[in-house]
């Protein structure tokens, strides 16, 4: 079985194809959309797995464009991290078999693929065995045989190459197994020969394989995944992995979740339901229910918990808020619904009556009456420019990925943010050469807002605002930093609340729509504590540079 694997995570990419590899797919991997139409169209994949977020040509896109090829793949499964109910739907309609939400159950994948099952008493094929030494007893047949001159030339071939057995024969020291555990882990070493022998390290090696290729998968799943997620395995099921948002929704320090059992996240610190609810993943699939999740100072939080079997016994656990937060942010979606038709209309209306104020203020220039006409048209031209922000705010965000300099994106932002001559703009990005996949002019709206938010605090003092940016993990984080006055504590928790301002003439929905487009990009905003002057974080998904 061929599969075509199109997906910009890399990371993730890589490590899906090394699964089913480890199974005898042939996997070609693509990290753009239009380097995945060229495979398709040259290795005519059996099966294609497509992110339906990709640079150069959208996942969508990619689904019409296979099925348009003279062999079209048999199989179009799409994937998806974060993306909307109607791109899913449209996915599904316009040719995907199925839309696998990030991360998924790869037990499913590989059951539906039939490339689930693992060999059993059946010979090995094409095995690759390494040996060293003479006189031993019958090979493999299948097994295809290196001979090593001696141990310094094992040890280099091992290095250089993947081997499904070590066969040593004769007299060996136990440095030499111990450096072969060091250069290759997975490889099983045995110290005679014979078919049979040979035979089952092969398998041994290649199951020790498998299960570091899921083991990456993992990982890799975890990381591209936003938002707070733990990973559990085993039975009783144990805390194995875990995202940074989870301590900050819980409290926890990495030491208090490091091979933790499960039941520290329970109420009662027993087998409860959030146990049950990992155990009933396990066979149901992906189940989500509202739990009580005990933080680090015993207290507990009703979360919504989502629990989804991905491979072997690991167990994936979303947290996030619960439902009456939902329903707020549900409202409040329907509430900018609602606006943005008001605003539609008023900023027509807004804009004839401003037209006619101006022509009429020039022909009153110097007169009393036109001093008042001109403070009307003042206003209602920054009644316009409230709409504007309301319209805004209320657009879905729709992003044109691409892979840029970070040095380009903040240089771009920090020459359009408005300050006085008291205020300097100041950029700071340690390694030039780091690439950002982002919308660049969606990104610079979001720093220029925080940027001139930052210059209006230190109008009256001067200072430095400070856009700066540097990998951070699997992250990049920009700062906006200033050295102004600050955000005062009671109001830190309000400022990206949509329609809250301090300042008489804001129409409080800069911040919002700073929050909005950050989180459009599958990051987060957020105000750090310091002790002088306001720094907003924004971290976004560490997305590798795509190939052209």
């Amino acid at each position: 079985m061929r599969v075509l694997i199109a997906d910009d995570n890399v990371d993730l990419a890589r490590s899906l194809a090394e699964v089913l590899r480890a199974r005898s797919a042939e996997v070609d991997v693509a990290t753009d959309g239009l380097a995945a139409r060229a495979l398709a169209e040259g290795h005519r994949p059996d099966v294609a797995l497509l992110d339906l977020k990709l640079p150069g040509r959208s996942g969508l896109d990619l689904i019409g464009d296979l099925q348009d090829l003279p062999r079209p793949p048999g199989r179009i499964i799409a994937m998806t991290g974060y993306d909307s109910a109607e791109r899913i739907a449209a996915a599904e309609r316009i040719g995907a078999e199925t839309v696998l939400r990030k991360p998924f159950s790869m037990d499913a994948l590989l059951g539906s693929l039939g490339l689930d099952a693992v060999e059993a008493e059946s010979p090995p094929v094409d095995c690759l065995v390494l040996v060293l030494g003479a006189n031993g007893g019958p090979l493999p047949t299948s097994c295809h045989v290196v001979r090593a001159r001696d141990a310094d030339d094992l040890r280099g071939q091992v290095g250089d190459r993947e081997f499904d057995a070590v066969v040593l024969l004769g007299e060996v020291g136990e440095d030499l197994v111990l450096d072969l555990a060091l250069l290759d882990p997975d490889v099983a070493v045995i110290t005679g020969a014979g078919a049979a022998l040979v035979e089952s390290a092969v398998r041994q090696t290649r199951g020790r394989r498998r299960a570091a290729a899921e083991v990456r998968l993992l990982d890799a799943a975890l990381r591209s995944t936003p938002g707070a997620h733990l990973l559990v395995r085993g039975r009783p099921p144990r805390i194995d992995r875990w995202t940074p948002d989870v301590e900050a929704l819980l409290g926890y320090r990495p030491q208090d979740l490091e091979e933790r059992m499960l039941t520290r996240l329970e109420q009662d610190l027993d087998q409860g339901p959030i146990h049950a609810l990992a155990q009933r993943a396990r066979t149901d699939g992906p189940l989500e229910e509202v739990l009580c999740v005990r933080s680090r100072g015993g207290a507990a939080r009703e979360l919504r918990v989502r629990a989804a079997a991905l491979t072997g016994d690991a167990v994936l656990l979303s947290l996030r808020a619960a439902p009456s937060e939902d329903d707020e942010t549900r409202n409040l979606e329907m509430l900018g619904a609602t606006a943005a038709g008001v605003a539609h209309e008023l900023r027509n209306t807004l804009a004839g009556v401003g037209n006619s104020l101006t022509v009429l203020a020039g022909r009153l220039e110097g007169d009393e009456v036109g001093v008042i006409v001109e403070q009307v048209r003042e206003r209602v031209h920054r009644a316009a420019e409230v709409m504007n922000d309301l319209l805004d705010f209320a657009r879905p965000v729709q992003l044109r990925l691409m892979a840029v300099p970070a040095p380009l994106v903040l240089d771009a932002a920090a020459d359009q943010i408005t300050h006085d001559p008291s205020v300097s703009v100041v950029v700071h990005v340690p390694d030039p050469t780091l690439r950002l996949l982002v919308d660049p002019v969606r990104l610079q709206m979001a720093l220029i807002n925080l940027g001139n938010n930052a210059a209006q605090a230190m109008a009256e003092v001067g200072g430095t605002v400070t856009l700066s940016c540097e990998s951070a993990h699997d992250e990049v984080h920009i700062v906006v930093a200033d050295d102004g006055p600050g955000v005062p504590e009671p109001l830190r928790a309000r400022i990206f609340d949509p329609f809250f301002t301090t300042r008489s003439q804001g129409s409080g929905l800069g911040l919002a729509n700073v929050r909005k487009l950050v989180e459009a990009h599958g990051g987060r905003v957020r105000l750090l504590p310091t002790e002088r002057g306001a720094s907003f974080l924004l971290a976004l998904p560490r997305r590798p540079e795509t190939t052209p």
